[in-house]
């Protein structure tokens, strides 16, 4: 679908994502709650990173990861 000029500026971009959820293990509930289910989300950039807190398991689970100007209808 796109052809990407820069390989070391993706990686670097990707790099950057991984550290952003990577900071949930800090501070899990600092993401907005979306529609008012489990489902929580981060934002970095232009993208939407999903995920969901499973409390009894000592996990986050990411949901998705959207490119916000891409996916205007935004479901899980």
């Amino acid at each position: 679908m796109y052809n990407l000029c820069n390989q070391i500026s993706a990686i670097s971009y990707i790099e950057n994502i991984f550290l952003k959820i990577e900071s949930l293990k800090y501070l899990p509930y600092r993401g907005a709650s979306y529609r008012n289910t489990n489902n929580r989300f981060i934002v970095y950039k232009k993208y939407l990173i999903f995920y969901e807190i499973q409390e009894k398991e000592n996990l986050i689970r990411i949901k998705r990861i959207l490119h916000s100007k891409i996916n205007k209808n935004l479901i899980l």
